[in-house]
């Protein structure tokens, strides 16, 4: 596996963007919206590779100068399980640092808390509804 930044508008761009829809949209009835997406250009795209496949992706928004925020996170259905998440999580930390910043906020689904308490994130207030589904906030400094 290889991890690698993704350069928006790239094949692999576009290939991340079916991933996000097949994986975190359609199991909830929806596709990519206009509001999922309209910020890509300004945002950091990074993905891990098995060869040229891309099996996994995350979206990254500079909220200011010190702080991101991680946005839609997938892993293939074939590849999860596998530790690719884990390892894509720490490797762009890893960047994020490297690019100056130092904290990393999220809104994680309820199924995934378990996943990012592991990678050392924790909670910040309640549940609340995102996308018809509950997220809560979670914080991380690096």
């Amino acid at each position: 596996m290889m991890f690698a930044k993704i350069v928006f508008n790239s094949h692999e761009y576009l290939t991340s963007l079916t991933l996000r829809k097949n994986i975190l949209r359609l199991p909830l009835g929806k596709t990519l919206s206009h509001s999922d997406t309209c910020n890509d250009d300004q945002q950091l795209h990074f993905g891990m590779f098995n060869e040229s496949e891309l099996v996994a992706c995350v979206v990254i928004n500079p909220l200011n100068q010190s702080k991101v925020k991680l946005r839609q996170m997938a892993v293939c259905n074939g590849y999860q399980g596998q530790d690719i998440g884990r390892r894509l999580i720490n490797e762009t930390e890893i960047t994020l640092q490297q690019k100056g910043f130092n904290s990393i906020e999220l809104n994680a689904r309820k199924v995934a808390l378990g996943f990012y308490e592991k990678l050392g994130y924790v909670t910040e207030g309640g549940y609340f509804l995102e996308n018809g589904i509950e997220h809560i906030k979670m914080m991380k400094r690096l």
